[in-house]
C-alpha cells in the first residue's frame, strides 16, 4: 500500500488496495491510522457493484442508516447522488461547506462516496481541515468558544416553521431535525480539538444574544474557508473517497451543469 499526501494539511490517495476485496488486519489498521492522520482518503480505479459498498465500510465502523437520502435500488444503506441537466442549484447535494448530518444527535462518523461517473472537466470536492482550522485561533478565542453549544438543523426543511426550542432531534409532526454540539468538539483517537459547525448545518448559539451568535458563527465559518487548511480533489471515474466527519469538511462544487456525477454514498456511526 503507499500513501500519497496530496497536501500537508489535508488528503492522501492510496494505491495498491482493491476494496473490492476483504482487507487483512494489516491493512485495516494502515488505512485508519492514514484517515485518522489525513482526514481524508482517495482510492482511484476502484471496480465493485454499490451493494458492496455497506461491506467495505463495515470494516471500518458499524453502518449509520440515513433514512432521508435518496436510496438505490430500494436499499436503505446505499445514498444514490446524481447531478445532471435537471438538477438546480437548490437540489444538488452538498453545495456548501459541511460535515454529514449534524443535524442529528448522533452524526455519522465516516462517509464513503464512490463516484462512478464524473464530468471532464468541474464537480471538484473540496476538504477541508478543521483541527487546523482551529489551531489557528487566538487563545482568547479559544477560551471564549470551548463552553458554547450550537443548534444544527436538517437544510431540507423549512427554517421558517422552526419551534425555538427544539422539542425533538427526529420529529414526527413535519418539523426539521436539530440536534445540539459543541462548538469546539474533540477527536477521540488523537485528542485534536476541531471547530464543530458548519455552514450547511448550523443555525445559531441559543444561549448568546442573536448578535453575538452571528458574531461568532460568521468567525469560525470564515476561518474554516481559508485555502491553507483545504485540499481540492479531481474526481476520476470509479473513485472512492472515506473521510472522517470528525475534524474535516467537505463541499461538492457544482460547476460542470449540464454534465452529470453520478456517486453511491455509504456513512459509519463510528470508527473502530
Amino acid at each position: 500500500m503507499k500513501i500519497t499526501k496530496l497536501t500537508h494539511t489535508i488528503g492522501a490517495e492510496i494505491s495498491g488496495i482493491d476494496l473490492a476485496n476483504p482487507l487483512t488486519v494489516q491493512q485495516n489498521a494502515d488505512l485508519k491510522n492514514a484517515l485518522l492522520e489525513n482526514h481524508v482518503l482517495f482510492f482511484r480505479d476502484q471496480q465493485l457493484e454499490p451493494e458492496y459498498l455497506p461491506t467495505v465500510i463495515r470494516q471500518f465502523g458499524d453502518i449509520f442508516l440515513h433514512t432521508t437520502q435518496p436510496k438505490y435500488n430500494n436499499n436503505h444503506l446505499i445514498g444514490h447522488f446524481v447531478a445532471d441537466e435537471n438538477t438546480t442549484f437548490l437540489t444538488v447535494e452538498g453545495r456548501v461547506l459541511h460535515a454529514d448530518r449534524t443535524s442529528v444527535k448522533n452524526p455519522p462518523r465516516t462517509s464513503m462516496l464512490y463516484v462512478t461517473e464524473c464530468p471532464d472537466v468541474g464537480g471538484d470536492t473540496i476538504f477541508v481541515n478543521t483541527v487546523a482550522a482551529y489551531e489557528s485561533l487566538s487563545d482568547t478565542e479559544k477560551l471564549i468558544m470551548a463552553p458554547l453549544y450550537a443548534m444544527h438543523m436538517s437544510p431540507g426543511a423549512s427554517r421558517a416553521k422552526m419551534v425555538w426550542p427544539p422539542t425533538s432531534s427526529v420529529d414526527q409532526m413535519g418539523r426539521p431535525q436539530c440536534a445540539s454540539h459543541p462548538i469546539i468538539a474533540t477527536i477521540p483517537e488523537t485528542g485534536k480539538k476541531f471547530i464543530n459547525v458548519n455552514e450547511g448545518f448550523t443555525i445559531g448559539i441559543p444561549e448568546l444574544s442573536v448578535v453575538e451568535s452571528n458574531h461568532i458563527l460568521s468567525k469560525l465559518f470564515y476561518t474554516i474557508l481559508n485555502p491553507r487548511f483545504s485540499c481540492r480533489f479531481k474526481w476520476t471515474p470509479n473513485t472512492i473517497a472515506w473521510w472522517d466527519n470528525f475534524g474535516t469538511q467537505h463541499q461538492a462544487i457544482w460547476d460542470y451543469h449540464p454534465s452529470t456525477r453520478v456517486g453511491f454514498r455509504v456513512l459509519s456511526a463510528n470508527l473502530y
